[in-house]
């Protein structure tokens, strides 16, 4: 078993700034202009991991599938997604790679006859790699009025950009004699949206000693866009290669 991590980046957080833009005699004494950015969240990783066990993905996809009660699963394809679940495309593609099929004798899925032998074992590599972050985006104006009434005004923007890569390979060792050489699974998301607030507050100072402060925000109004693609690549000593994807938005 093996795992490899990538640690070493280099991420731009924050900035920011404020400005006088007005300084007077009058009620208004001054105006102040600011801007900011902030990373909220940094979603950026890279990981990999390899290893040999007993066990196959090709059982938890047959498992998930008569799970969810969709027997057959023939007539599932990547030009209607239909009402399939987001979890369910990877077993909906191994059916249709034909990696698993419907015993009708047991009601259940499973691995096809003969992919490979009782006591195999199985040598797999998953690779995950995410990018992306959550940024916020501030513009402000502040008004001092006769040293006695403040005034804050801001708006925020955040944006978020996210995408993810997984890629899972799959192979039995010694397989001769057997049906299955390999096969790998692959899907891609991708989030894009943006989000945006208000934020209005008063500080009133009728005393040099008295402050009475009151706030209003708004709440956050996001819309998020998601596109997800899948992929499933097999390979047979006893039959031609299959491939199968799924593509929407």
């Amino acid at each position: 078993f093996g795992y490899n991590a990538n640690k070493t980046k280099f991420s731009f957080n924050n900035v920011g700034g404020a400005f006088n833009v007005y300084n007077g005699s009058g009620g208004l004494t001054s105006v102040t202009l600011g801007f900011g950015y902030n990373k909220m969240i940094d979603l950026s990783t890279n990981s990999y991991v390899i290893g040999r066990s007993h066990g196959t993905r090709i059982d938890e996809f047959g498992n998930r599938l008569a799970d969810s009660g969709r027997i057959p699963a023939a007539g599932y394809d990547h030009k209607e997604p239909g009402d399939v679940n987001f979890s369910e495309w990877g077993s909906v593609l191994a059916y249709n790679t034909k990696l698993i099929r419907y015993y009708p004798d047991n009601d259940e899925y499973g691995p096809r006859e003969n992919l490979f032998g009782n006591d195999a074992i199985f040598h797999s590599e998953f690779q995950r790699f995410t990018k992306g972050s959550v940024g916020e985006y501030e513009i402000a104006a502040g008004f001092n009025v006769s040293n006695v009434f403040y005034f804050g005004l801001g708006f925020g923007i955040q944006d978020l950009s996210y995408t993810q890569n997984h890629d899972y390979l799959e192979s039995p060792e010694n397989n001769a004699g057997y049906g299955l050489q390999s096969f790998n699974y692959h899907t891609h998301v991708k989030l894009e949206g943006s989000a945006w607030n208000l934020k209005f507050g008063v500080v009133a100072r009728p005393l040099e000693e008295l402050r009475i402060g009151l706030a209003f925000h708004t709440p956050t109004y996001i819309n998020i866009e998601e596109n997800y693609y899948a992929k499933t690549n097999s390979y047979f000593n006893d039959f031609s290669p299959q491939d199968w994807y799924v593509t929407y938005n």
